[in-house]
């Protein structure tokens, strides 16, 4: 009978930090990243540990490195887990580059939901659940007129909370 030793490498690959989070008053959180490698670095700091203690916001990156390569992966630590909607008041979608879309600005740290917006006669012209996404002043091909659209904003904060906002946008030609 012959043994071997064999010792088994988890790959750097599957690393994942947690998602983003929010302190909520709490003096310390825990930070979890993927288990099963044999040491960390977060934030420079080594540790055997997956875990690592918050004391407040920022952001934090964790490192895994062996034989198999090394990634680092990120997290958003956040003071609050609700934030603040912005919407823009106004597009203009006539082809200069500047306005052009209409679409949940990126300084919403709020998870979309869904976004929509409806003519004046309460049809819906646009849809999107994507945030990356946005109307183009456009439905079914063809560019809607100058004017106001009503908006129903469907966001979720990092807390689980929904937060709806509705309001109107100017479509500016």
């Amino acid at each position: 009978m012959i043994f071997y030793n064999l010792k088994v490498i988890k790959s750097p690959a599957h690393l994942n930090a947690p998602v983003d989070t929010c302190m909520n008053n709490e003096s310390v959180i825990t930070l979890i990243a993927t288990g099963g490698y044999e040491s960390y670095l977060w934030n420079n700091i080594s540790t055997p540990d997956s875990s690592y203690p918050v004391t407040q916001p920022g952001t934090y990156s964790v490192t895994v490195e062996n034989l198999c390569g090394s990634k680092t992966d990120t997290v958003q630590v956040y003071a609050k887990c609700d934030f603040p909607v912005y919407f823009p008041t106004a597009f203009t979608p006539n082809g200069d580059l500047l306005n052009d879309i209409l679409r949940v600005p990126w300084a919403n740290n709020n998870k979309l939901v869904r976004l929509r917006v409806y003519n004046r006669y309460g049809q819906m012209v646009y849809s999107t659940t994507q945030i990356n996404e946005g109307w183009d002043g456009n439905y079914k091909n063809e560019p809607q007129p100058q004017g106001a659209y009503t908006y129903i904003l469907e966001m979720k904060g990092l807390s689980g909370k929904k937060i709806n906002q509705k309001g109107t946008v100017v479509l500016i030609r």
